[in-house]
């Protein structure tokens, strides 16, 4: 999923169900894995803004932002 505003884009990839956030860490290594595939594109898609990269557990209820900001 994609969000944007005036300057920054925040790029949210949903993963799968954590079973009760043990298993988080895994999920989160497939997760990082697709953002940095997306920290190639997106900079140049969206110059001039700020990309955010977000892993959505939405069975969980939780967020888990997986790098820091980027400015292109």
């Amino acid at each position: 999923m994609l969000l944007e505003n005036a300057g920054t884009v925040y790029l949210l990839t949903f993963v799968h169900f954590a079973e009760g956030m043990k298993k988080w860490k895994e999920q989160a290594r497939y997760g990082a894995q697709m953002s940095g595939w997306l920290s190639r594109l997106a900079p140049q898609a969206f110059p001039g803004k700020t990309v955010e990269y977000w892993l959505v557990y939405a069975l969980e209820g939780s967020v888990i932002r997986t790098s820091g900001s980027v400015k292109s």
